[in-house]
């Protein structure tokens, strides 16, 4: 008998719940396929051959776009009060300034790498 120490590992799959306008997309690209009659495709293969078909990395329009519909400014203020918290437990001498501070010059750089001129990739 074969000693089994090795464990498999499976590939984790992640389950997204979609808003109702996805859903609504997703039904009507379906009524379109089935429409052809030419092949069997369940939603899993529909979506990941979208995902598929998009760039490995999002363009500086995507991501602008991105925290344009999902910056929360309140948020974003908590997880800079939690980092805090957390630089006082750990005994650092950071406080909210540094930790600012920081922020900014991560956020220059960001700016910096990735032109802003870039057109959006996403929905083509």
């Amino acid at each position: 008998m074969e000693n089994k120490t090795e464990k498999i590992h499976k590939p984790k799959l992640e389950h997204v719940a979609l808003a109702l306008t996805s859903t609504l997309k997703i039904n009507k690209w379906f009524e379109q396929i089935n429409a052809k009659k030419k092949i069997k495709l369940s939603r899993k293969d529909l979506i990941n051959w979208l995902i598929d078909r998009l760039p490995e990395n999002l363009s500086a329009g995507d991501l602008n776009a991105l925290i344009e519909k999902f910056y929360d400014n309140e948020k974003y203020l908590r997880q800079l009060l939690r980092e805090v918290k957390a630089a006082k437990a750990s005994g650092s001498n950071e406080n909210l300034d540094i930790i600012l501070k920081t922020k900014k010059l991560d956020a220059r750089r960001d700016q910096e790498e990735v032109p802003v001129s870039n057109p959006s990739s996403l929905g083509k």
